[in-house]
């Protein structure tokens, strides 16, 4: 088998793009190929960490594939949650290999913990592009504005944006506390991930954690009959670290409501919300190839609209 490397697969380890290529291989097996030097790029042998370049050939010895069922394997009942997502979900723009898309709550961007599916392969499947990529993430109970790419060039420039500041998020969430309108909160805290008895990722504010900075200002805020004090905040991280404003927020007493992790213990965190309020509501970075600006903003969710009804911010949006 002799496979050609285009610019889609510039810079991916040899070992990965085999991965795709070689579905139903396992991996044991196409690492021992490597190892013995029976995969050859230009006809010389490589290690599994060889990255690609454009133009290059693969040559990989004759492997059997294992025959895939009918659809890809994909039962019944697995096509009603792929379909089920994808009716959620909306393409919002696509160029150039990137798609902006709107992902409500309570859908994972990727399968795991007993999920064989979530957004990224649903879309994968339903648009037949296995080469769908996340840019970035949005926990489970998160809605908003999520980048997916099918060319690796697009994923490495907008890995690079993200490294050095160049992409823009802003999100929306609801939180339990006080902080006035127009009112300003640099949150400089270290972020430390760790695992809870129950084998859950967790993160603390932690001394020995990775740095990591968010921005806070309030919107609006509230004293509600059944909650108390609900301030309406918007926040961008300027790093992005795992759950980085969950925690920050937490950290400043400001924990966002719904929030089944990082709540607080008092009465109001036992309340039984439908959602995490935190949204991510806006997004701005340079369009590929161009240093032009590109922005996209998500329609607020009627959850955040109807659930605190109250606030004047939805009434002028």
């Amino acid at each position: 088998m002799l496979l050609i490397i285009n610019e889609d697969h510039v810079g991916q380890r040899i070992d990965n793009f085999l991965f795709t290529h070689l579905k139903g291989v396992p991996k044991t097996r196409i690492y021992r190929m490597i190892r013995k030097g029976e995969v050859r790029v230009n006809s010389k042998r490589v290690n599994a960490y060889f990255k690609l370049q454009s133009g290059q050939k693969i040559r990989v010895p004759p492997v059997r594939v294992p025959e895939q069922p009918l659809n890809g394997g994909i039962n019944t009942k697995s096509f009603d949650v792929l379909f089920a997502i994808e009716k959620k979900i909306k393409i919002i723009d696509e160029r150039n290999g990137l798609l902006i898309v709107y992902k409500p709550e309570g859908i994972a961007v990727h399968g795991g913990s007993g999920k064989n599916f979530g957004l990224i392969e649903s879309l994968r499947k339903i648009k037949k592009q296995p080469n769908l990529q996340l840019v970035h993430r949005l926990d489970k109970d998160t809605s908003g504005l999520l980048l997916i790419t099918s060319k690796r060039p697009v994923l490495l420039n907008l890995h690079r944006q993200l490294r050095e500041g160049g992409v823009q998020k802003t999100y929306l969430a609801f939180a339990q506390g006080k902080i006035e309108r127009g009112s300003q909160l640099t949150i400089k805290k270290p972020l430390l991930r760790f695992y809870n008895k129950k084998g859950e990722r967790m993160v603390k504010v932690d001394p020995t954690g990775q740095y990591a900075i968010t921005r806070v200002r309030g919107l609006e805020t509230i004293n509600h009959k059944k909650y108390g004090w609900i301030s309406l905040l918007q926040c961008e991280p300027i790093t992005g670290r795992t759950h980085q404003i969950r925690v920050h927020l937490q950290s400043a007493n400001l924990p966002i409501f719904g929030d089944q992790k990082y709540g607080t213990n008092n009465r109001n965190s036992t309340y039984d919300f439908r959602r995490m309020f935190l949204h991510a509501w806006k997004l701005k970075f340079c369009d590929i190839g161009s240093d032009s600006k590109i922005s996209h903003e998500a329609e607020i969710p009627v959850s955040f609209s109807e659930f605190f009804s109250g606030f004047k911010f939805f009434k002028k949006a």
